[in-house]
C-alpha cells in the first residue's frame, strides 16, 4: 500500500465518523438524550485521530513532498485544500462550542 493509498483509507474513516456525528446532531435537533460518552469519544474521534494524526501526516510529510516534487504552493491546487481544510477545523470547533454550551460538556 503506497502512502496515499494509506492517507485515502483514512479519509474514508473519517468521512465515517462524520455520517455518525450529522446522524448525532439529528438526533440531538429532535430533543433526543444521547449518552454523554458517545459525543465525548466522537469528538475525541475527531481530536486525535483526525487532526493529531491524520492532518499531521498530510501537512508535515505529504505536503512538503508535494511542494518538493513541483506542485505549486500559493495559488495552486495546495492552497485550495488547505484553505478548505481550515474552513472544516473552524466548522468542527463552532459545533464543539455549540455542543459545550447546549449540554454543559466542558469537551474543549
Amino acid at each position: 500500500m503506497q502512502a496515499t493509498d494509506h492517507l485515502l483509507a483514512e479519509h474514508e474513516k473519517i468521512s465515517s465518523m462524520l455520517r455518525v456525528l450529522e446522524r448525532m446532531c439529528e438526533h440531538l435537533k429532535k430533543g433526543e438524550v444521547l449518552p454523554r460518552e458517545q459525543i465525548e469519544d466522537l469528538l475525541l474521534f475527531f481530536e486525535l485521530f483526525s487532526d493529531q494524526l491524520h492532518h499531521a501526516k498530510e501537512e508535515e510529510i505529504l505536503l512538503p513532498a508535494l511542494i518538493q516534487s513541483g506542485f505549486p504552493w500559493k495559488g495552486g491546487p495546495l492552497c485550495s485544500y488547505f484553505k478548505q481544510m481550515q474552513m472544516w477545523d473552524e466548522s468542527i470547533q463552532e459545533q464543539v462550542k455549540a455542543l459545550n454550551q447546549e449540554f454543559e460538556l466542558n469537551l474543549i
